[in-house]
């Protein structure tokens, strides 16, 4: 049988291995998307190899995997500062500046909006200084989403989700919809039929992340009900 001592060891190792795992996975993600790795190149390369896929899917994924690396730096360097005395002082300095996580997410949305203005992404793709630097926002986006969201309240967050789903597929729409005969382009550096795929992936990607969520979320809700009646 285990001892308390040794249940107690056991509970304090999760933790400090999810802090870990994260923040290993959240360095891989950067050193291999910042150049000059750009894995997500190599990948591009190999696809178009056997299949006519737009460099803006591809772009795409790089940018969500960006956001990501982002919000699981921010998760595991917060976990880590959690446990010095100096950052509680810090910590309510914060949470008044940003109240209930709405500036955080604020700023990340217009990090990423900017970045694909079409005028700004075509010069970040064709400049690599200002490439590197949309990728670092990138990044700091994806913290922030994090530091807003931990602040949020749980169905808040849900209904946050749920908007960057469907501000996502709305844009997917409108690529896809001037991709047609009579517009022009809306990323000059890329043809009509590249703008196509490009929209019709954003799509895909909100029907992948909403068929993902609400399933999950709806599971959590009745576990919940659930464990109530049994009480």
């Amino acid at each position: 049988m285990p001892t308390r001592n040794s249940q107690r060891r056991t509970a304090a190792t999760y933790p400090r291995i999810r802090i870990i795992v994260a923040l290993l996975l959240s360095l891989v993600l950067i050193l291999s998307l910042f150049p000059p790795l750009e894995l997500i190149d190599y990948l591009y390369w190999a696809f178009s190899l056997g299949f006519n896929v737009a460099p803006e899917v591809f772009i795409m994924f790089s940018d969500l995997l960006l956001l990501l690396a982002g919000f699981l730096l921010a998760y595991s360097l917060r976990e880590i500062l959690l446990t010095r005395l100096w950052m509680s002082n810090i910590r309510k300095v914060f949470r008044k500046m940003n109240t209930q996580g709405i500036p955080s997410l604020i700023a990340a949305s217009a990090i990423i909006v900017y970045w694909h203005v079409p005028i700004v992404l075509d010069s970040a793709l064709l400049n690599f200084p200002l490439h590197v630097i949309m990728h670092f926002s990138l990044v700091v986006a994806g913290g922030l989403i994090f530091l807003g969201a931990s602040l949020l309240t749980d169905r808040t967050r849900k209904i946050v989700a749920i908007l960057g789903c469907k501000a996502m597929g709305i844009f997917g729409v409108f690529l896809l919809v001037t991709s047609g005969s009579g517009y022009n382009r809306f990323y000059s550096v890329y043809p009509l039929n590249q703008q196509a795929q490009f929209g019709l992936s954003m799509m895909v990607m909100m029907f992948v992340f909403e068929g993902f969520l609400v399933p999950y979320w709806l599971y959590q809700y009745f576990s919940h009900e659930s464990r109530k009646i049994v009480c």
